[in-house]
Parts: C-alpha cells; structure tokens; sequence
C-alpha cells in the first residue's frame, strides 16, 4: 500500500459519505503540500538516515506509505520498504 491507495481510501470513503467531490480538494492540497515539501527537502546535500518502528511487540518496521513520507521529508528509511507491509 503506498500514498496512492491512502488517496483512493480517501475517495472511497468520502464517496460512501454521499460526498465523492469532498475527496478531490482534499487530495489535491495533500499533493501540493508534499509537493511543496520535497522540494524543500530535495536540495539537501545530507539525507538523515532514519527508521520508523510501527509496533514494538513484536517489533515492526514500518512500511507502506511510511517510507515514501520519510523520503518526501527529506530523509532515508534504510529498514522500511515503500509498498510492501511492515517487516518482522
């Protein structure tokens, strides 16, 4: 799952709503906001290296879509891996 299943769940839920037209404004700031953001963070000569633990017991790395807003914030997520599911 990466930002653009978030983005189709976002529609799909404002569309069971009664409120499809909701989730295009919505989705459409979120885009330029991280659009925004990775152009800030894109000229950093030095991308931290961080990991983002999801569970501790047992202990899981993060996955998903976490690893593309790691990358989007300028940083390195060298355990998580964008599209596949939390590791063990």
């Amino acid at each position: 799952m990466g930002l653009g299943d978030v983005w189709r769940d976002i529609r799909a839920v404002t569309a069971a709503l009664g409120e499809p037209t909701c989730s295009d404004d919505l989705v459409a700031r979120l885009g330029v906001r991280l659009a925004a953001l990775h152009a800030e963070t894109s000229v950093i000569p030095r991308r931290a290296s961080l990991a983002c633990i999801e569970w501790i017991d047992p202990l899981m790395v993060a996955g998903n879509w976490v690893p593309e807003l790691v990358d989007y914030a300028g940083g390195v997520d060298p355990l998580g891996k964008a599209g596949k599911h939390a590791a063990v």
